[in-house]
């Protein structure tokens, strides 16, 4: 198990503070702009790889119990990881198995993840299944710059979220970049205005 000597300490101060976890490593999605494919690969090995869903919930188990009656402790969990629902098989898999490993032991706790669109869009029973044992905010790069998804599945995405009451947080979106003009410019900022504000 991780350290947690800074979880502690900011507890210990009154500072809010968050239990953060990490479940996997990588991330088999090969947008234009980010190195984590590249990077996790370099020595040859997976792109993306993963820890057991029981040592994940046995670690939250051990954390909630230890942490849990904090006044300022964040009451939503924070799972580190680059694309919480991997597409490949193995990851569909490691997510059912996630969800039946917290039903099972009937721990529920608030938590957020980071995943892409397409993971959403092409999972929506997998993304109720994950409500079902917490999850309450999703974070998503909603921007379609090199990365082999469309608007139309950003709207549809946030569209679905909204209805499972579960919170986006457009933190990923590249508002731009070097080849930008002002057209695309006006326009990404008339997305987020229309479905942020």
């Amino acid at each position: 198990m991780p350290i947690r000597d800074n979880l502690k300490k900011g507890l210990e101060l009154g500072i809010t503070s968050t239990i953060n976890i990490l479940c996997s490593r990588g991330c088999l999605g090969n947008c234009h702009f980010c190195n984590a494919n590249k990077y996790f690969s370099l020595g040859g090995g997976n792109k993306w790889c993963c820890r057991s869903p029981k040592s994940i919930v046995d670690e939250l188990e051990i954390l909630l119990n230890k942490y849990g009656d904090n006044y300022n402790l964040h009451e939503v969990v924070n799972f580190c990881d680059l694309n919480f629902i991997n597409t490949s098989s193995n990851g569909i898999k490691w997510v059912r198995d996630f969800v039946d490993e917290m039903l099972k032991r009937q721990i529920f706790c608030f938590f957020y993840i980071l995943t892409r669109v397409d993971s959403v869009v092409n999972n929506k029973d997998l993304v109720k299944s994950l409500r079902q044992v917490g999850l309450v905010q999703v974070e998503m790069g909603l921007e379609v710059y090199n990365k082999g998804i469309e608007i139309n599945q950003s709207y549809e995405a946030i569209n679905f979220l909204r209805k499972q009451r579960i919170d986006i947080t457009p933190c990923g979106f590249v508002t731009y970049h070097p080849y930008s003009n002002i057209s695309e410019l006006r326009n990404n900022a008339e997305f987020l205005k229309n479905k942020f504000l």
